[in-house]
């Protein structure tokens, strides 16, 4: 079994940086750096890998949750409620393919990365038929 990964897309944009460090806009308004990556096993689509760096977070300051194709990623840091510059809140909300299963993610958060696995649902993989001939 050879699994394979494939960069679907980067979610940080540019703009997220220059909004942080250059026009001092709250850091609570910038994004993780993340990538989406699809997962293959051969040539068959296995589902999707999302990765986000949330260095400083622990698991009770990130939510995962799902409703019908939308997938919520949230998070707040409270770390320091003297100084609230050093505090940090996200949420963020993606459409997920209606081939993937939402009920079954297997996620972990370890060293500041958040890894999330959405697997394709079991009634969109492709099944071998077998015909007798006459």
């Amino acid at each position: 079994m050879v699994l394979s990964t494939r960069l679907a897309t980067s979610l940080l944009t540019s703009n997220d940086l220059w909004d942080l460090f250059f026009f001092n806009k709250p850091i609570e308004y910038a994004k993780p750096p993340s990538n989406l990556y699809e997962i293959y096993e051969g040539k068959e689509f296995k589902g999707l890998r999302l990765q986000a760096a949330l260095a400083g977070f622990s698991k009770e300051d990130v939510s995962v949750s799902a409703k019908g194709t939308t997938l919520k990623i949230s998070g707040k840091n409270v770390k320091d409620s003297v100084n609230p510059k050093f505090q940090c809140e996200f949420s963020w909300e993606y459409s997920i393919r209606k081939d993937l299963d939402l009920e079954k993610i297997e996620g972990s958060l370890e060293n500041g990365l958040l890894s999330l696995f959405i697997p394709v649902k079991e009634s969109e993989k492709p099944k071998e038929i077998t015909f007798k001939l006459k």
